[in-house]
């Protein structure tokens, strides 16, 4: 009899344990939020009929109040974004097969990061513990586990034991979790945060951060078989569950886009795969008019849209999943390949640009680049402005790529902006981007 005491005692002080330094090391997650979103909902008789999900980009990119003004005419009146960070497309099965346990969903869309597809298959236990966490079946939760976490990681299954580097964090943690907007599921962080049943919203970068992205870079010959199994299972549980499923191929910048050799085949790729399973798939990289509806400006990152972005790619895909419902043809939505797309784009795509030294001359070189149609001819227009100061032309519209900014600017932070515009054009500019230099800066 005392044994089992002992054995009660002992699992009593780990699960206080677990519990009480679970609640200080654990950062505030979204997770939180949507709980009591979810629960606020259901008390109301609010209960998901739709699902988004996908990684991080399905969690900032889709907006489920827009997405419900879009489809209230379809029978959909509760949206659930059910994106995380760094979101396999395993997470995605077994995420999505918890909700189908929780909801009668009628139409699931998924997000196709093309990165997370052909990326190299590395193993990043706490990516896949996030998603564990939003799994409620505790079946579910078991066959997960047991297919998806390494062994010798299931000790991080214990909170506390997952976010024990975070002891120099425990007292902010704490302040957070005790405010009044936290119980209640409102989200008061600037910047990235949660806003509604699961979007999380981050801020757009602007006209004036917008860069020359890097061209994105998806090998067909990357995908791993695994993932493709997965999104086999995804194809074959919807069916099961009666539900209409979509994929979508998630946004880059268009600069990226504009410069990938991968791009195309990728794209060809998924094609053929939804057109052998019999599922829509669309690729927002390929929305027609994408410069003025999607431009980078509204991006906050090579892959994530910004608050008004988000606005406007929900909005696109209730009005296409609208129109497919209704069986309409939905194809002149989307240019047919990237080539097209390319062949339709007109003037500057993007300008970006850099500096280094001068050398003994003193001073540094801005270097200005573009991308921009072939038939185009860029021109390069160079300012400057001190700190608290007015804007300085250095350089009037040319063909130059480069402009010495004098030794006398460099003592102090400066804005450097360099404007960009199609050789004959009389407008101010056409792309234009700047950056803040601080003393001692490379």
């Amino acid at each position: 009899m005392r044994s089992f005491r002992k054995v009660l005692l002992f699992f009593a002080v780990v699960i206080l344990y677990e519990g009480v330094f679970s609640f200080l090391l654990e950062p505030v997650t979204y997770g939180h939020f949507l709980d009591i979103e979810l629960e606020k909902d259901r008390e109301n008789g609010k209960i998901p009929d739709m699902a988004v999900i996908g990684d991080s980009c399905t969690e900032m990119d889709f907006v489920p109040s827009v997405l419900e003004r879009e489809l209230e005419g379809e029978g959909v009146s509760c949206v659930l974004n059910a994106g995380t960070g760094s979101q396999m497309i395993w997470g995605t099965y077994y995420y999505l097969k918890d909700l189908f346990r929780q909801y009668d969903l009628k139409y699931v869309v998924v997000g196709i990061d093309y990165g997370i597809f052909a990326a190299e298959e590395d193993y990043v236990p706490k990516r896949e513990l996030v998603v564990l966490d939003r799994i409620k079946s505790m079946d579910i939760k078991a066959e997960y586990i047991g297919n998806c976490l390494e062994w010798q990681d299931w000790l991080q299954l214990l909170t506390s034991y997952r976010y024990r580097e975070n002891m120099e964090s425990m007292a902010e943690n704490l302040k957070a979790k005790l405010e009044a907007a936290y119980r209640e599921g409102v989200d008061t962080r600037e910047g990235t945060h949660y806003r509604e049943r699961g979007y999380v919203y981050t801020e757009e970068r602007g006209e004036l951060r917008t860069r020359i992205h890097p061209a994105g870079d998806w090998r067909v010959e990357r995908i791993s078989d695994r993932a493709m199994e997965y999104l086999d299972c995804i194809v074959d549980l919807c069916r099961e569950e009666d539900a209409e499923l979509f994929l979508v191929a998630m946004p880059y910048t268009f600069s990226g886009i504009y410069q990938s050799e991968t791009h195309q085949p990728i794209y060809a790729f998924f094609s053929a795969y939804a057109a052998e399973k019999g599922v829509p798939f669309w690729d927002f990289n390929l929305l027609r008019d994408r410069m003025r509806l999607l431009p980078d400006s509204m991006f906050s990152d090579e892959g994530h849209l910004g608050g008004n972005g988000a606005l406007v790619c929900s909005s696109q895909l209730g009005k296409i999943m609208r129109d497919r419902l209704a069986g309409k043809d939905v194809s002149g939505y989307f240019y047919g390949s990237v080539e097209e797309m390319k062949a339709d784009t007109e003037g500057i795509v993007a300008c970006d640009f850099g500096t280094r030294s001068c050398g003994e001359n003193g001073g540094r070189l801005i270097e200005a680049e573009s991308i921009h149609a072939p038939d185009v001819v860029p021109e390069y227009e160079y300012w400057v402005r001190e700190e608290g100061g007015e804007w300085v032309k250095l350089q009037e519209y040319g063909e130059s790529t480069q402009c010495r900014i004098p030794a006398a600017y460099l003592d102090g932070k400066i804005t450097i902006q360099v404007r960009c515009r199609r050789q004959g054009d009389t407008v101010e500019w056409e792309r234009r981007t700047e950056k803040v230099r601080e003393p001692g800066m490379e």
